[in-house]
């Protein structure tokens, strides 16, 4: 999932959840990504992401 969300350059993200009714969120990517730092800091996340799960964020695809 997070190789897809990173490698993605689709304009909308497309998220379908089996449970609860089958919700389908449509986020648009470029603003995603423009407010991801806002989101962690008025939430009091430090990191992004696990250790782990920021090396594969980190990594281009292919390498």
């Amino acid at each position: 999932l997070v190789e897809l969300l990173r490698d993605t350059t689709d304009e909308f993200l497309t998220i379908r959840f089996e449970q609860h009714s089958g919700e389908t969120l449509v986020l648009a990517r470029k603003e995603v990504l423009a407010a991801t730092e806002e989101i962690l800091t008025d939430n009091g996340v430090r990191s992004q992401g696990s250790p782990d799960m920021m090396k594969v964020w980190n990594t281009k695809a292919g390498n």
